[in-house]
């Protein structure tokens, strides 16, 4: 029940990667793949006249690319968690090569003749296809499941390196995979890579790089002998001609004479943890997880950087030189292509559709769309996605709209807008720099200001940083301070009014009055909380397995509000309120609690798109609704869903408008339209500025609100009403004639 605990790991992947990119490297695999394995689905688009359905936007798409191999004319992009991609025309398009394939989790994979061989990241071993990537058949004669390491071709000959639960060896096949045979007697060491490299016999050396240096073979892998480089960690190798290259934490090492001599090869390399190398016909590139890709044309002499057009510094995750063409794969960034040696990059992503979803939002007729990469906006339903700077390489995770402040949550730290998302003020977090936000709220202060909060998960205490917390900021994020519950990890939050309500990853939910930095525990769930919602005088919860829970009295006493839920749907991701409209992100796909009944809805039926799938977000627009999944953002007319029975358009803005009818002489109505839960004054004052009379006072909800006027006791004359919430105050003339 914790697959939403693994989603939320995951927006911290490139905060993690300013600490240990090696850990990231290594563990990505194994932390995406638990929850990503249950929530990946085919894809099928129905068309039923009359019945109505989700329809998927165009992107934006972001796979994340762990390796690349070539067979014929084909290219192949492995993925982690999408499957594979075939193209055909050198990168320019993709489409989904998976076949029957058991796992969507790519670790690595090569081509020997018309065969192509691919190797699960997640424990499902080695699948073949003789087909170019058409169907895919699990090879299971002589070699075990596992999660396959490295995978290489030596003289016409597979050689496979698994790990199997612990078991780790080497498996070789010499019949195209049909069989295999276990080699792992005399093997002593973890294998990273391999390379085979000719002698003037043309005999070939197989060469492995492990954790502990490079080791050759002369006998097709059965016996293994050291071969430089003791104690260093090699992480890739690559052959021009008979000169052999090493890659290490501490730079790149090249040897002619087949391992017995090497020499350092890195000058001008700015980053000398080299993760990747990949040879082209006389040129060598070699890749960092955070400096990009690096060009040596004369052999590793000498290195430049050659990352035009690369949105650095996202996280590198393989390379490879493919006939005349460049391709560099990025987690979460999708595939980039250069034609001319690294001197430009291009994005190749058409047809690679796979999205990150963390956090949606909607202003007006816009959608806002946080990733584990970039900021995304849509004024088209989701027609176009404009990527929107500041944001390249960041994690937006969470969204917030107080008055006409549009705050973005990006890991350490907030951004803002006042204009919609135009352009974007990023404050100095001083506070917050070595702490993961997850989560944002806020309410406006006495002062006029904005109370600002974030919870916080935290990586690892560092200099007397807390494990997390509570932190508020009254500087519009310039400084954080602890607010409270100090190494906690904090999984949702929100305020009502001043009162503050946090969640934490164990099932706890703590209240605080806001004047204080007291808290108590008022709940005690053993589940993960998502999420909170209010809806006049009710208060949910969103969990990840106990499904929803509802308080109507302030949080005294809760009870499960789970009809309408099955056991999969009560795996609870997020909430949305429109009116008094409620909608739910699930494991299943998306459920509607109206204003008129007391059960849970599903709005999945007769489209595939959505249900069965993992809702990670939800947001609304003036018109539709948007859900974001692991394959993309879809969206649905709100009138296909809410009926006249059910109102509730959320507006856009605070607003406040001319009385009715004015002039007047008894009675008058004014209207006000709320789009979120709000403090609410509305005072009438006479010409001179004295007050008259307070006709609100006290927390509103979302949406349209009137209140009358009634003027018995006054004289005829002009009179002025204020509407004031927080920043926003606004004021309209009014005349009463008797």
């Amino acid at each position: 029940m914790q697959l939403f605990v693994y989603h939320k790991f995951l927006k911290t992947l490139f905060y993690l990667k300013q600490f240990s990119y090696n850990t990231v490297k290594l563990d990505i695999y194994f932390l995406i793949c638990r929850r990503w394995l249950l929530s990946i689905a085919i894809v099928f688009f129905f068309s039923f006249q009359g019945v109505a359905q989700w329809v998927q936007t165009n992107g934006p798409y972001e796979a994340s690319i762990s390796c690349f191999a070539a067979c014929d004319s084909f290219i192949f992009a492995g993925t982690i968690g999408a499957g594979i991609y075939r193209s055909s025309d050198n990168g320019l398009s993709w489409t989904p090569s998976n076949g029957n394939m058991e796992s969507r989790f790519t670790k690595c994979m090569i081509s020997c003749g018309k065969n192509l061989f691919a190797g699960s990241a997640t424990g499902f071993g080695i699948s073949q296809s003789t087909d170019y990537g058409i169907s895919w058949a699990s090879l299971t004669n002589g070699i075990p499941k596992g999660i396959v390491e490295a995978m290489a071709v030596w003289d016409n000959k597979i050689y496979a390196y698994i790990n199997d639960q612990g078991f780790i060896g080497m498996f070789l096949s010499t019949n195209n995979g049909a069989t295999w045979t276990n080699i792992s007697a005399n093997l002593n060491f973890y294998m990273t890579s391999f390379a085979v490299v000719k002698n003037s016999s043309d005999e070939e050396i197989g060469f492995a790089g492990t954790k502990n240096g490079v080791y050759k073979s002369i006998n097709g892998g059965l016996d293994w002998s050291a071969a430089g480089l003791p104690d260093s960690n090699i992480t890739a190798l690559a052959v021009i001609g008979t000169d052999l290259f090493a890659s290490s934490n501490t730079g790149v090492y090249r040897s002619d004479d087949f391992g017995f001599k090497w020499v350092p090869a890195y000058k001008g390399l700015s980053n000398t943890g080299i993760k990747y190398l990949s040879a082209g016909k006389t040129d060598l590139f070699a890749g960092s997880i955070d400096g990009g890709v690096f060009l040596s044309t004369n052999n590793g002499a000498e290195w430049i950087s050659v990352n035009s057009g690369l949105y650095l510094p996202i996280a590198l995750n393989c390379l490879a030189a493919i006939g005349s063409n460049l391709f560099s794969g990025f987690v979460n960034a999708g595939i980039f292509r250069s034609t001319d040696n690294g001197t430009t990059w291009n994005t190749a992503n058409t047809g690679i559709m796979e999205t990150s979803v963390s956090a949606l939002a909607g202003l007006g007729s816009t959608v806002f769309l946080g990733t584990l990469f970039n900021l995304y906006s849509s004024t088209d339903e989701g027609l176009n996605w404009l990527s929107t700077n500041p944001f390249y390489g960041l994690n937006p995770n969470s969204f917030m709209v107080i008055d006409k402040y549009f705050f973005v949550s990006i890991g350490y730290g907030i951004y803002y807008s006042t204009n919609g998302g135009s352009s974007w003020t990023i404050p100095a977090n001083k506070g917050l720099s070595l702490l993961n936000t997850i989560c944002i709220s806020g309410s406006s202060n006495e002062s006029g200001g904005i109370n600002l909060y974030a919870g916080t998960m935290g990586v690892t205490p560092l200099n007397n940083y807390p494990h997390g917390g509570i932190f508020i900021s009254t500087d519009y994020g310039l400084s954080w301070n602890l607010a409270g519950l100090k190494d906690t990890a904090i999984s949702a939050i929100t305020c009502i009014g001043t009162n503050i309500y946090a969640a934490t990853n164990h099932g706890t939910i703590y209240y605080s009055d806001g004047k204080t930095k007291k808290w108590e525990v008022i709940l005690q769930v053993p589940y993960y909380i998502s999420s909170f919602t209010t809806r006049g005088n009710e208060f949910f919860i969103g969990t990840e397995g106990g499904g929803i829970f509802r308080s109507t009295d302030g949080g005294e006493q809760w009870t499960h509000f789970n009809n309408g839920l099955s056991n999969s749907a009560q795996v609870v991701s997020c909430f949305l309120v429109r009116g008094k409209n409620i909608f739910i992100g699930t494991e299943v796909g998306v459920y509607l609690l109206n204003n008129v009944s007391s059960c849970w809805e599903s709005i999945n039926s007769n489209f595939n798109g959505i249900s069965g799938n993992i809702v990670y977000a939800l947001a609304a627009s003036d018109s539709n609704l948007y859900a974001g999944l692991y394959n993309g953002v879809w969206r649905r007319p709100f009138s296909e869903i809410i009926t006249d029975s059910m109102p509730g358009i959320v507006p856009y803005k605070y607003s406040l408008s001319q009385n009715y009818p004015n002039p007047f002489n008894l009675s008058t109505t004014i209207n006000y339209s709320l789009p979120m839960r709000s403090n609410v004054i509305i005072k009438v004052y006479d010409i001179l500025g004295r007050e008259i009379k307070t006709l609100v006072d006290g927390d509103q909800d979302v949406g349209d609100h009137k209140v009358v006027f009634n003027s018995s006791a006054l004289p005829s004359g002009i009179y002025i009403y204020k509407l004031k919430t927080g920043n926003f105050v606004l004021s309209k003339k009014i005349l009463l004639v008797k």
